[in-house]
């Protein structure tokens, strides 16, 4: 059976007596500010020690189980370079979610977060969360606190994860806020 929630669909279906959904998701943010090295260490729990640009997209498959339910989530991570924008329109139909990254180490990433909101748009009020990466690169934080909240705040987020993949600090905090925005939007539309 596939369901439809703000033109997203899921896939739903039991296997001995656990229902499970197959859930898209995905990363959103200027090049290089960590997505790929994110996607990784959510599904290996490592770091991605030799990242390389992403062309176009790469996904990997993050299962949560909750109750009797199993939520197979399928991160999608686009890539972030201007070369490759005309193409996430595609990318992103289906969609039920959507992390947003930006680089504490370069401000215009923060700012770049428009052109990304702009871009999904579309797809209507989704679950989502803001990550700010590259938490373990503190001598290099670039962007002062008070630019940080005032983006924050006209994105409409009431809060947002300082994350580092590298050392893996508030990977699972920021995750689990996710899944669970996902989660909960995916039982009130059943």
């Amino acid at each position: 059976m596939v369901l439809a929630a703000n033109d997203a669909y899921l896939s739903d279906y039991k296997v001995a007596n656990k229902r499970i959904y197959s859930v898209k998701v995905v990363i959103l943010g200027d090049g290089g500010v960590g997505k790929t090295c994110l996607m990784y260490r959510l599904k290996h729990q490592k770091f991605l020690e030799d990242s390389r640009m992403t062309i176009g997209v790469e996904f990997h498959t993050i299962q949560v189980e909750r109750d009797d339910r199993q939520f197979n989530f399928q991160v999608w991570d686009l890539g972030g370079q201007d070369q490759f924008f005309f193409m996430h329109k595609a990318y992103l139909k289906g969609a039920s979610g959507i992390i947003y990254a930006f680089d504490l180490t370069r401000t215009k990433t923060l700012y770049g977060l428009t052109k990304w909101f702009n871009l999904a748009k579309d797809l209507g009020p989704l679950p989502s969360v803001l990550a700010a990466t590259k938490l373990d690169l503190a001598d290099f934080h670039a962007i002062p606190q008070e630019a940080i909240q005032e983006k924050v705040g006209k994105l409409g987020f009431d809060k947002y994860f300082k994350i580092s993949s590298k050392t893996g600090e508030n990977i699972q905090s920021m995750w689990g806020d996710f899944a669970d925005k996902i989660i909960e939007s995916t039982s009130n539309g059943c």
